[in-house]
């Protein structure tokens, strides 16, 4: 671990990311990232990865994926505090994997132990055309610029 001065306000998140519900596929993942703004240096930990795919039953609603997390962050002011943002990924029955939805979760600002639930959404096909292909190829559409979740202050570190 870095030399970090006593005086350095610093934050640890420590959690996992639990699972996924209401959800029509059988088979999810999910891919996440914590973004911060260029006030904040990562000391410890990775900010970024996916989880295992989980296989769900058809009685259960809820797939759990217990994938843990361990960050350790120093910062030199309040802006650009750290954000959860998660992609969540589905496989058909013929294995083709395609974008489920995407999400963005705020790390509260209290110190504790939290709940944190990220509601989901994904593009939906602009016309009949592409409607037929999501449903009957699996093509669905996905953002094309994925930053474009997060506003536009956030992209500049605000």
């Amino acid at each position: 671990m870095a030399n970090v001065n006593v005086n350095t306000p610093q934050v640890h998140l420590i959690g996992e990311i639990k699972g996924a519900t209401n959800f029509d596929s059988a088979r999810l993942f999910c891919k996440f990232e914590i973004k911060c703004g260029y006030n904040w240096t990562l000391l410890a930990g990775h900010d970024s990865g996916e989880t295992y795919e989980e296989i769900r039953d058809e009685i259960g609603s809820f797939a759990l994926w217990d994938h843990p997390f361990d960050l350790h962050y120093k910062c030199k002011g309040i802006r650009g505090w750290p954000k959860f943002k998660l992609e969540v990924w589905e496989a058909d029955v013929h294995g083709r994997y395609s974008i489920a939805g995407y999400g963005i979760g705020v790390v509260p600002f209290e110190p504790g132990q939290h709940t944190i639930k990220i509601k989901c959404w994904r593009p939906a096909p602009i016309s009949w055309w592409k409607q037929m292909a999501a449903n009957l190829m699996g093509v669905k559409p996905e953002l094309k610029f994925k930053d474009m979740t997060m506003s536009g202050a956030e992209r500049f570190g605000f």
